[in-house]
């Protein structure tokens, strides 16, 4: 099983677990799957390339066939379609080399203060928080 595959089985259902728990519902938004290239080739070259390999993760979560999907239950499947979203970045985020520079990143993002949550409570903060 190549290293990203192996990657995403292992941390994936931590996600999704942290997500499901009560502090997560609060406060977990979605995990942006971006996508990086280094600075070879033309801007829309690279910018195609990031969005593909964003899009080949997000495909890797969903393949039904994948040891990830046998692994998770059916709501966990559904959780994965509404909190991870696919989307490219381009080279605009260089490493030292090239290879390092050629990756996908996990980025959670979390409701601020002031969000609006479908679906959930609003958080009391103390005093000191507002």
């Amino acid at each position: 099983m190549p290293k990203g595959k192996k990657a995403l089985q292992d941390v994936v259902p931590l996600v999704l677990e942290a997500s499901d728990s009560e502090e997560g519902k609060k406060w977990f938004k979605q995990i942006v799957i971006e996508g990086f290239t280094d600075t070879d080739g033309s801007y829309l070259y690279n910018l195609h390339l990031s969005l593909q390999r964003s899009e080949w993760v997000m495909c890797s979560l969903l393949d039904s066939r994948s040891p990830l999907q046998k692994s998770i239950s059916a709501e966990q499947q559904i959780q994965i379609r509404k909190l991870f979203l696919a989307g490219g970045v381009s080279f605009n985020n260089a490493k030292e080399s090239k290879e390092a520079s050629r990756r996908v990143e996990l980025r959670m993002q979390f409701f601020g203060l002031k969000d609006k949550r479908d679906g959930t409570e609003e958080v009391d903060f103390p005093p000191c928080c507002e």
